[in-house]
């Protein structure tokens, strides 16, 4: 980790790192030699880049034209990922070494330069890269011998001079120790050690007042929802006392007027869902788009959900709740009073 090509992060790594996320190819090859990569979907899309484009890396996660570096090998794509909506989506994937032999280009030009610059940890620094070319840098010929000087075809801790960035570790048991690894290697070395289950706990712990107070307005919308519709449906039996009257002249018995209510009430709790279902997913869509760009966050507005069955099982009772008053008092209108007033 530690470098990028316009905001995307460039990972050094292996075959296995696919299985996470339950990835495959979709066009072209997993990466097998160095500076070849496999990149994720939303990188293809976003940077409309396909097989065989070639490449500049940046040193640090974010893009920046102050300083720019063409000393190295141009990366080439060789894969595309198929979409999984996971972070990978984001990612552009290569061979572990690469990432060192990159920053061996640093300093091979400059004996003066020491060893230790060469195994630089580069996830602190920011350095530019020219824009993706088709063309390799005129120094190509110059560092091709370095290239196959350092082959690095063994296993990565058979190269301790050279530094590792970040390792992913699974338990394989939930042991007191396992549980303890974070700490202990925060507290007593020169590494940062996280938990994902951890950190996701206290995330939350921290949203969890604005979740909260997101939770007590959802339920006073509703309720002010609910109120509103009795209030429509109360003033409206008020304006159409006189037609209900008349409907009873006609036959029409109590309880269809009792149902008829009823089902205006419920009609209005339908619309009123369908019309707040499409405005929230709409804006979602409209939201994800920015967050995209801003965030490399993808969502999307266009999935549905099942506990959104739910809820509308949950506005049809408030329209039943809400209009349950106008309809018996529609139940209980009194035929000869109300015409003999209309």
């Amino acid at each position: 980790l530690g470098d990028n090509y316009r905001n995307f992060r460039i990972v050094g790594t292996n075959s296995e790192f696919l299985d996470l996320y339950a990835a495959k190819v979709g066009e072209g090859k997993l990466f097998e030699e160095h500076f070849d990569v496999t990149i994720g979907a939303d990188v293809a899309r976003s940077l409309d880049l396909k097989l065989g484009d070639t490449f500049y890396s940046a040193h640090g996660l974010q893009h920046s034209e102050d300083f720019t570096h063409e000393s190295e090998k141009p990366f080439k794509i060789v894969g595309i990922l198929e979409p999984t909506g996971a972070v990978i989506d984001q990612l552009i994937l290569t061979t572990s070494p690469t990432i060192w032999l990159v920053h061996e280009h640093e300093t091979a030009p400059a004996s003066a330069v020491s060893e230790e610059d060469d195994d630089h940890d580069h996830a602190g620094e920011e350095h530019d890269h020219p824009e993706e070319s088709e063309e390799s840098p005129p120094m190509e010929d110059s560092i091709t011998d370095h290239h196959h000087a350092a082959i690095y075809d063994q296993p990565l801790l058979s190269y301790p001079d050279k530094q590792i960035t970040s390792i992913l570790l699974k338990f394989k048991n939930r042991s007191y120790q396992a549980l303890n690894m974070q700490r202990n290697i925060n507290e007593n070395t020169d590494l940062q050690a996280a938990t994902p289950a951890i950190e996701i706990n206290r995330l939350f712990s921290m949203m969890g007042v604005g979740l909260e107070t997101l939770k007590i307005l959802a339920w006073v919308i509703v309720f002010v929802s609910g109120f509103s519709v009795f209030i429509s449906l109360l003033g409206s039996l008020k304006d159409r006392k006189y037609e209900l009257a008349l409907m009873r002249v006609m036959g029409a018995g109590r309880f269809k007027l009792f149902i008829l209510i009823l089902f205006e009430g419920l009609l209005i709790a339908i619309l009123g869902y369908i019309l707040g279902l499409s405005l929230s997913h709409l804006s979602v869509e409209f939201l994800a788009t920015k967050m995209q760009d801003a965030y490399r966050y993808s969502i999307t507005g266009l999935v549905f959900l099942q506990q959104e069955l739910w809820l509308l099982g949950g506005c049809l009772v408030v329209g039943m709740l809400s209009a349950i008053i106008p309809a018996l008092q529609a139940f209980r209108t009194d035929i000869s009073e109300t015409l003999s007033e209309g």
